[in-house]
């Protein structure tokens, strides 16, 4: 009888660490939150860099099309304006959709999110559609961004 209730006791422990783990892995709203953060804060840089780990990976379309480590946000944000100029592009917004993956696996997020970008290329309306997926990771209470890739559709 005592190794019945011993058992019991175990089992409801487990049962019950893995609901709490399912209820956490299921609350996608912050790293969400990080990533739809990025977009609306992407001309405050200062505020942007504070998104992210202290040596993240970046990929994006354009070149150096890789960036990573320390320096990675201050390279990637110099980049994107260098060639910005050099295409005439001006006045962006970015516009998040719904994700179409967000997962939390304990202190691991992915998130994936269509991304609108309308700007103007050489004065006149330009528009594109484009993918992030974007890996997080949390310590303590603060989730941030460890990499994160645009592609255009």
């Amino acid at each position: 009888m005592k190794r019945t209730v011993s058992v019991m006791i175990a089992l409801a422990f487990v049962l019950g660490a893995n609901a709490l783990r399912a209820n956490a892995e299921s609350d996608t709203s912050a790293p969400v939150a990080v990533v739809t953060t990025l977009f609306s804060s992407i001309n405050d840089q200062d505020a942007a860099s504070k998104l992210f780990v202290e040596q993240p990976d970046v990929t994006d379309a354009f070149p150096a099309f890789h960036w990573h480590g320390t320096t990675a946000f201050k390279d990637w944000m110099a980049d994107f304006a260098k060639d910005s100029a050099k295409n005439k592009d001006t006045d962006f917004k970015f516009t998040v959709g719904k994700p179409l993956t967000a997962v939390v696996v304990g202190d691991r997020a992915n998130v994936i999110v269509p991304v609108a970008l309308d700007l103007k290329e050489a004065g006149k309306p330009g528009h594109y559609d484009g993918l992030t997926n974007v890996v997080l990771s949390k310590t303590g209470d603060v989730w941030k961004i460890e990499a994160f890739t645009w592609t255009t559709k």
